[in-house]
């Protein structure tokens, strides 16, 4: 199953890009991410990595993440393993950035075609990924992309 999701941002890229590229922002815009904890404050690169906790059905889920790519200001690739059991439980995460007609457009897609994830854990990611708790993850970057660029 591969999940993919585009929005257009009226932002710059490196304003996109320092969003994504901070763990810690997760949460404002993606409402399934319960806590996330970071190894350091640094701006993500490949080799590095957080922790997070999703809301996947009736607890939480831990997931170790690791940065397998990242082109700045372009495209980042973040790799997801189930905590308890890293070799069961993956996807992969990859966000790509394209200027087009003044505005960024921003790719999300959720691969899950490789992973050994069940068919309930499969759909929850759908609808996670469709509908958040309140509206789609892009949708809440933008909002709050756009919502930071009126204020500063």
């Amino acid at each position: 199953m591969l999940l993919t999701n585009r929005v257009q941002i009226r932002a710059t890229r490196a304003d996109i890009w320092s969003i994504l590229t901070n763990p810690r922002e997760l949460p404002l815009w993606n409402p399934n991410i319960i806590e996330v904890h970071c190894r350091n404050d640094d701006p993500l690169r490949v080799g590095e990595g957080f922790e997070v906790a999703l809301a996947m059905g009736p607890r939480a889920a831990y997931f170790a993440v690791d940065v397998t790519r990242c082109v700045p200001r372009t495209r980042l690739r973040l790799r997801h393993r189930r905590v308890e059991d890293p070799e069961d439980r993956s996807f992969v995460e990859s966000y790509f950035l394209k200027q087009r007609d003044g505005v960024v457009e921003v790719t999300q897609r959720i691969d899950l075609r490789n992973a050994n994830v069940d068919t309930w854990t499969r759909l929850v990611c759908w609808a996670m990924h469709r509908r958040g708790r309140e509206q789609p993850q892009l949708e809440r970057l933008r909002t709050r992309l756009e919502g930071l660029a009126v204020v500063s």
